[in-house]
Formats: C-alpha cells, structure tokens, sequence
C-alpha cells in the first residue's frame, strides 16, 4: 500500500492478492452471510420479535427479562438514546440469552402464532426459503396463502407472520464513491476493474438481486 495525492493505492504487484480479496468477498456473501438457511432463521426471529411486540402493544402479557420488556413494551428515537443514560446503558445489557429466555417461555403462550414461531425455531423447523430472479406474482401468493391459513387455521390478517417475503442483493465491488485504486509502475493510477486480467472482477461490480420467499414446510 502506498499513499498517492492523499489517497490510500495499492501497488500494481498487489493485483492479484485485490483479486483473490473480492472473489472471497463475493462467495462469503452468497454461502455465508446470505446463505438460504442463514435468511430463513433471521426472518423466523424477526417475525418472533414482531409478534411479541404486537401483542404488548394490544395489552397481553408476556414473560421477559427487564431488558427484554424495556424494548417491547415501547419503541425509543435515537434522541431518547442521547438523552437517557439508563436506557443506554439497558441497551449494553441486552443479549441473546435475553432473547433466548423470552422464545423458550413463549412456546407455551396462549397466542396461537407466537406460540408457534417459537416452537419451530426452537425445534429447528425453519421456515422453507425459496428464491426467485423477480417478484413471485399475486396468483401463486394467493394460493400459498389459502394453504397456510388452512393449516394453521389463522385468519389472512395473521399471514404476515408465517408467509415473508423480501430481496437480497450482493456486489463483489462497488465502482462508484469510493473505489480500490492501483498504482501502475509509470506512475499511472487506475481502478483495479482496468488493472485485472480477471473478467470477473468487472462482472462482480454489477448489483445481483433475488427475491426470496420463507413459508413454514407445510407438505
């Protein structure tokens, strides 16, 4: 590495060592950090939380830790943050053995959903995930809906929770703002995209973006 005009450039012998660095970013992100089961545990806790919290809202009761009932019980602004030490130092404390306590004790609460949530996370049953290239339609929406309300035997407006759907997007290396900078031997500098050899390093520059769908697996 070495500085240039007060920017941060990589020397054109550090090439490949850029190279191998976006291809590992690329793939931890599809294998890992978006992996299928990754997205599917993740929405299953969201909608966990969600539940939980809706429920406060109409006035049920539900076991918690203190710090869990701080965060339920009531949504704070960043101002509130700055402005209460206590709720501060309440965040610092919150963890997920807070979370963990709160999921095992919901499995036996009376509310039919959280109730179930609960039990599949619990037990592994993690919702299915099934990926697409563009929105699933309305027509195939509609009949998965139909089959999970008869089910579970939940009414439409309860759908939310047990049937989630959202996009994910990934990008080896973004072109624009700011950028890996390579530091030729004329003294030239370009973009690491025009310095590799590897074609892949200019195909990874472009916004991938699925669409995914999580269901609990009721076949």
């Amino acid at each position: 590495l070495e500085i240039v005009n007060d920017e941060l450039v990589v020397a054109e012998k550090g090439v490949y060592s850029v190279e191998h660095f976006l291809n590992s970013r690329r793939l931890m992100y599809w294998q890992v950090y978006l992996h299928k089961t990754t997205i599917a545990a993740e929405e299953m806790l969201i909608q966990i939380v969600r539940r939980a919290k809706d429920l406060f809202t109409e006035g049920q009761e539900l076991y918690c830790t203190p710090a869990l009932f701080t965060f339920l019980s009531k949504s704070y602004t960043y101002d509130e943050f700055k402005q209460d030490e206590n709720l501060l130092r309440t965040f610092g404390e919150f963890d997920d053995y807070d979370i963990w306590s709160g999921i095992k004790a919901w499995v036996h609460h009376p509310d039919k959903i959280l109730s179930i949530l609960c039990k599949m996370l619990l037990n592994r049953n993690l919702f299915k995930i099934k990926l697409f290239k563009e929105e699933p339609g309305s027509l195939f929406l509609d009949e998965l809906d139909i089959k999970i309300c008869s089910y579970y035997s939940i009414s439409p407006e309860n759908l939310g929770y047990l049937r989630v759907k959202g996009s994910l997007s990934n990008y080896g290396y973004f072109t624009s703002g700011t950028r890996i900078k390579i530091l030729k031997k004329n003294g030239e500098i370009i973009d690491i995209s025009e310095a590799s050899d590897l074609p892949n390093i200019k195909a990874i520059s472009k916004i991938v973006k699925k669409y995914y769908l999580c269901i609990p697996n009721i076949n």
